[in-house]
């Protein structure tokens, strides 16, 4: 019976062995599986966290591309409203010129009539005057040549008025 329980024990024994390297195996793969899940949790994060920076990296170059365009669109605008008001300012200043031009020419144009008027009753005087000294000649001489005529005897009767 020795022998039979030997060979029982070498039976029991290697069915434990047996079962040992079946349960070693079988740990073995959940180690590997548990180091698997590790090393893919391990993937993930640093996919997920490469993911994460580039989309990061591309929100905050959208975001610097965005405030860079405002910042364009705000600077045009202001380009193009001081040409405006430029603009308007020579609108103004050309009005204001056409103004003193406006005036200054129909300064000239007052100055002018009134220079105009001035010789015109200048020479108005000047006609009245010569006019005046015509009649007077005129008369004088009619006068002069009356008187004449009559001291003469010319006319009858008209010699006593003396």
């Amino acid at each position: 019976m020795v022998q039979a329980d030997t060979r029982a024990g070498a039976h029991l024994q290697k069915a434990a062995f047996v079962r040992w390297q079946v349960h070693l195996q079988e740990r073995r793969k959940a180690a590997w599986r548990a180091d698997m899940r590790v090393r893919m949790q391990t993937v993930r994060s640093l996919r997920d966290s490469a993911l994460r920076r580039d989309a990061w990296a591309r929100w905050r170059q959208l975001y610097q591309s965005r405030l860079m365009q405002q910042r364009f669109a705000v600077r045009l605008i202001g380009r193009c409203f001081e040409r405006w008001k430029d603009k308007v300012r020579e609108m103004n200043a050309m009005k204001e010129r056409a103004d003193h031009l406006v005036v200054a020419r129909e300064g000239r144009i007052v100055v002018r009539c009134w220079d105009s008027w001035v010789r015109a009753a200048e020479l108005r005087i000047a006609e009245r005057d010569v006019t005046e000294r015509v009649g007077a000649r005129v008369v004088g001489e009619f006068m002069t040549s009356w008187r004449r005529r009559m001291c003469a005897g010319l006319f009858p009767g008209f010699g006593m008025l003396r």
